[in-house]
């Protein structure tokens, strides 16, 4: 069966953002000013909803596809808020399958890797993500070797107790958990829980 293209898709919208502004963190407030007038006149979301799809879109038109703590810092939320917003775009059919936002992070880790390097954190960031990814459809041999690159290159990069490394290393506890492989869980969680206490000291 074929995927389900986006209803946005289907209109043949096309958002255009600054792609420097979009990639410099800044925050945007929650109002209007930003959204795409094509947006605005869409039946049935709410404006946070609204948001957020301005921003994928956006994002993805310029070659980039953002992880949901990224889209919650742009837009100065919380990231419980974007993923609410995501559920109901899904629920609404804007948003792309799951197969769609695989080939999506796949696009984004080779582009990263070609233009970064394999040890830059944007990239290590986008393995951490494509890794869930896998790891929510249950492909642990796929997902393993993706978070472990992700978390040896994150505690190399930004350190062993940065928020980032220690998000990959519970993302590599759940899988073990997940995979049914409980001794290299508790193996993993022993190393958190020393790096976490060597940070409270």
């Amino acid at each position: 069966m074929a995927s389900r293209t986006s209803k946005l898709q289907e209109t043949g919208l096309v958002v255009r953002m600054d792609a420097r502004s979009a990639s410099s963190g800044r925050t945007v407030q929650p109002n209007r000013s930003f959204i795409p007038e094509a947006i605005l006149a869409l039946p049935g979301l709410t404006l946070t909803e609204k948001m957020v799809l301005a921003l994928v879109i956006a994002f993805n038109n310029n070659g980039c596809y953002q992880s949901n703590r990224n889209l919650a810092a742009f837009l100065g939320c919380g990231v419980t808020t974007v993923k609410q917003a995501i559920r109901g775009l899904k629920a609404k059919g804007y948003v792309y399958d799951i197969e769609v936002a695989k080939r999506l992070f796949n696009e984004a880790l080779e582009g990263r890797c070609d233009r970064l390097g394999d040890d830059h954190p944007d990239t290590l960031e986008t393995k951490n993500d494509l890794a869930v990814l896998y790891k929510e459809q249950a492909r642990y041999d796929e997902a393993e070797p993706l978070l472990i690159e992700a978390v040896e290159g994150r505690r190399l990069k930004l350190g062993d107790t940065h928020p980032h490394s220690v998000e990959s290393m519970n993302n590599l506890i759940e899988l073990y958990e997940a995979s049914n492989k409980p001794e290299k869980a508790n193996e993993w969680r022993a190393k958190l829980s020393r790096r976490e206490g060597t940070n409270e000291q």
